[in-house]
C-alpha cells in the first residue's frame, strides 16, 4: 500500500508539470501574438498620395493606350470612307451619290480619289461629276490632276470650270480660261497645265 501511495504521487507530479508547460506554452504564444500586433500597428502608413501614385499608370502604359485609341479612330474614318466609296457607286439615285461624294470631302482621305475619278468617267449624272471633281479639289491629291486637265476640254463647260477650280485648290496656281471658254480656247489652258505638271514631276 505504501508502495502505491508513492506512485500515486508521482503520477500527480507528472500531471502537474504538463499542465505547467502547456500553460506556459499558451502563455508565450500569446506573447507572440500581441508582439507581432504591436509590430504591424508600428509600421509606417501610406499617405495618400503614395496610394495615388501607386494606382496611377505609367507614362508608357499612357502612350500606349493614346496610340491604340488613335488606330482605332483611323481604323473607324477609313471604314466609313469604304461604306462612302460604295454608296457613290451604288446609289440608287443621284441625290444620293452627290451625298455620298460630299461626305468623303468632309473624311479628306485620298483613298477614295480613284473611286472619285472612276465615277467621273463613268456616272451617267452630271451632278455627281460636278461633286466628284469638287470633291478631288478639297482632297488635294495630285494624282488627280492629269484627269482634272482633261476636263478642261471637255464640252460641258460646267464641268471644265468646276475642274479648273479643282485644280487650283490643288495646286495654288491659277491658270484661268484667259483666252475664252470655247473648246478651242479651253485646249491652250490646258496645255499650260499639262507644261506645269510635267516640269514640276521632273
Amino acid at each position: 500500500m505504501r508502495e502505491r501511495g508513492v506512485v500515486f504521487l508521482l503520477a500527480l507530479a507528472v500531471v502537474a508539470g504538463c499542465g505547467g508547460s502547456r500553460s506556459a506554452g499558451t502563455a508565450q504564444g500569446k506573447t507572440r501574438r500581441v508582439r507581432t500586433k504591436r509590430t504591424t500597428k508600428d509600421a509606417p502608413k501610406e499617405t495618400p498620395a503614395q496610394r495615388t501614385a501607386a494606382k496611377e499608370p505609367t507614362k508608357e502604359v499612357k502612350r500606349d493606350v493614346a496610340s491604340a485609341k488613335k488606330r482605332l479612330i483611323e481604323d473607324q474614318r477609313r471604314l466609313k470612307v469604304m461604306d462612302l466609296t460604295v454608296e457613290l457607286r451604288t446609289g440608287k439615285t443621284p441625290r444620293d451619290r452627290v451625298a455620298a461624294a460630299k461626305e468623303l470631302a468632309c473624311l479628306h482621305d485620298t483613298f477614295a480619289t480613284t473611286h472619285l475619278m472612276t465615277r467621273i468617267a463613268e456616272d451617267p449624272d452630271a451632278s455627281v461629276k460636278y461633286e466628284c471633281v469638287r470633291t478631288l479639289g478639297s482632297l488635294e491629291d495630285t494624282t488627280a490632276v492629269p484627269l482634272l486637265v482633261t476636263l478642261l476640254e471637255d464640252e460641258d463647260l460646267r464641268l471644265a470650270e468646276t475642274a479648273l477650280g479643282a485644280l487650283g485648290a490643288i495646286t495654288n496656281r491659277e491658270y484661268a480660261f484667259s483666252e475664252g471658254t470655247t473648246i478651242k480656247a479651253r485646249k491652250k489652258t490646258a496645255e499650260k497645265w499639262r507644261a506645269w505638271f510635267k516640269a514640276l514631276k521632273d
